[in-house]
């Protein structure tokens, strides 16, 4: 089974708010769902994420950018719960302007994730692509990133921009095929915009389901 988008969602804050909630809805059983939280403000950050009431993981460190260290994080849940549920993102202090993302992927393998996970920090300038580069672990991944981009860009070829329901940072990125054989790939990004800052991308790989080898046919 093919890893595959399920759904997505997302909101972006106001002021002063201690805490960000949306609906996200889950279509399938057996997914991973993937949580992004973009704080807005230098002085806060993330304690914890829940969908549907129940805690969700961290994957990695959270991270931020001068100027300032507005903090990013990612969360994630194994086979949530099904149909639209409420994910809530809880910070340390009142915060302004938070955003935040999720996305849903069926096919995945539920005993193995992430496959493999990097942060990479660069400048970018507003004409030489960003690359997100990662070396995967199993054949046929899907790549996942979110960055704290602030202005306009284009993706290239093979990158998919799936930032949904947030106005606010941060951005998300899919790859548009499975990675195969398994090994070094990337995704990318160019600005054409203003906004540019020092940017750091948190990607990892979405390794597929295992394939039932004990299922017998019977011939007839």
């Amino acid at each position: 089974m093919a890893v595959t988008h399920d759904s997505g969602g997302g909101v972006s804050g106001g002021i002063g708010l201690t805490s960000l909630s949306w609906s996200h809805n889950v279509t399938v059983a057996d997914c991973v769902l993937i949580a992004v939280v973009h704080t807005g403000s230098t002085s806060s950050s993330t304690t914890g994420v829940t969908h549907n009431g129940v805690a969700m993981t961290q994957i990695g460190g959270a991270w931020g950018f001068g100027p300032g260290t507005q903090e990013y994080s990612t969360w994630y849940i194994l086979n949530p719960a099904t149909g639209s549920k409420t994910i809530t993102a809880t910070f340390s202090a009142a915060t302004n302007l938070p955003g935040a993302a999720s996305d849903a992927y069926s096919g995945s393998d539920l005993t193995a994730f992430p496959d493999a996970y990097s942060q990479v920090t660069t400048n970018p300038t507003s004409s030489s692509p960003v690359s997100m580069p990662i070396t995967t672990s199993a054949d046929n991944c899907r790549l996942y990133a979110v960055a704290n981009i602030v202005g306009g860009g284009t993706v290239a070829s093979g990158t998919s921009d799936i930032t949904n329901g947030s106005s606010n940072p941060p951005h998300v990125f899919e790859s548009t095929s499975l990675v195969t054989p398994a090994g070094s790939a990337s995704l990318s990004y160019t600005f054409t915009g203003g906004g540019l800052h020092a940017v750091t991308y948190a990607l990892f790989s979405i390794a597929p389901a295992a394939v039932n080898q004990n299922v017998l046919f019977r011939m007839t």
